[in-house]
């Protein structure tokens, strides 16, 4: 008697597939826009079901579904006012056809209004040296706790009326961003980002082993083509193909230098000043660098020596 109640009980299989469709529509319509793996595999897998039962109305719930969860190709989501709402319950109004022309329970068509809550918010980073977009991870603090991190490109989910937007990496330099009317954003958003010194972009370096902190040479030739892997200004690898060549002896007959060290001198400073974020005082070593090598050569005016005294003294007392 058991079994026979259960067997009574039991739905059959149209109505666990029209559940499965809504279900199926609902995870796509809260995750719009996203590419969420998990769910993608989740909807892959309902799709591919191929049975009597499954007829061409659940088939097109599911395509709809993934269609949702790649919406504008990861650009755009899905608006929340009224009118969004409306749009999107006719939409995707729980009574899937039969075949492609079955128009009895709901017209076709109308399947074609959830464009009308279609919501650009793209969230890109550009940075401003190369003017090139570029991955930066960003939290999204909507108040009442509720934050979540995304890697750039990204867009702006429905979860406050105001939003603030923070760059929270060590590669580049802080930057702050508030929405104060995030319903109504329909648009794209580009932040400018500036990275810091001696750190390479996350395409570059995805997991930060690469960056000059790391990795600080000797060899010249070397030290000069990494050099040039971290600064995009175009002053900046000028000097570090001609003032930290290889070729020290002609260096240092350009520059009235004699010592054979002014090379390795050269690329000391660079890293230094890079790592400190300090490239305008490259031209102050190399002051510095050409006073003391004159010193051993020819007489020094007594001014020079005393500035000199006054630099040591400053440099002790700095510490």
């Amino acid at each position: 008697d058991s079994d026979t109640i259960s067997a009574a009980l039991k739905p059959d299989m149209p109505t666990i597939e029209l559940c499965l469709g809504a279900a199926a529509l609902s995870l796509g319509m809260v995750m719009a826009g996203t590419g969420d793996i998990k769910s993608f595999k989740l909807l892959r897998t309902l799709r591919w079901k191929c049975e009597m039962d499954v007829k061409y109305g659940n088939h097109m719930a599911y395509a709809s579904a993934i269609g949702l969860l790649f919406l504008g190709g990861g650009t755009c989501t899905l608006g929340n006012d009224p009118a969004d709402i409306a749009a999107l319950l006719i939409s995707f109004f729980p009574r899937y056809p039969i075949f492609t022309h079955d128009n009895r329970y709901h017209l076709q068509a109308l399947r074609h209004l959830y464009a009308l809550a279609v919501r650009k918010r793209k969230i890109e980073a550009i940075d401003v040296d190369s003017n090139e977009k570029v991955l930066v991870p960003m939290e999204f603090d909507f108040g009442d706790k509720m934050c979540h991190k995304a890697m750039t490109p990204s867009i702006l989910l429905n979860r406050g009326k105001t939003c603030k937007i923070r760059v929270t990496c060590d590669r580049y330099y802080p930057v702050e961003v508030v929405l104060d009317n995030v319903p109504a954003f329909n648009s794209t958003l580009s932040i400018f980002v500036k990275k810091k010194s001696g750190r390479l972009s996350y395409i570059q370096d995805p997991h930060g082993m690469r960056s000059l902190f790391t990795q600080v040479g000797r060899d010249r030739v070397a030290a000069r083509e990494f050099i040039k892997s971290f600064v995009e200004d175009h002053r900046m690898v000028m000097y570090a193909n001609h003032i930290c060549d290889s070729n020290e002896g002609e260096a240092s007959k350009n520059l009235s230098l004699s010592s054979i060290h002014m090379g390795d001198f050269c690329v000391d400073i660079v890293q230094e000043c890079l790592r400190d974020e300090k490239t305008d005082a490259i031209n102050i070593h190399l002051a510095l660098y050409n006073d003391v090598n004159c010193i051993e050569k020819v007489a020094c005016p007594s001014t020079k020596i005393q500035e000199f005294r006054l630099l040591k003294t400053l440099y002790r007392n700095s510490d």
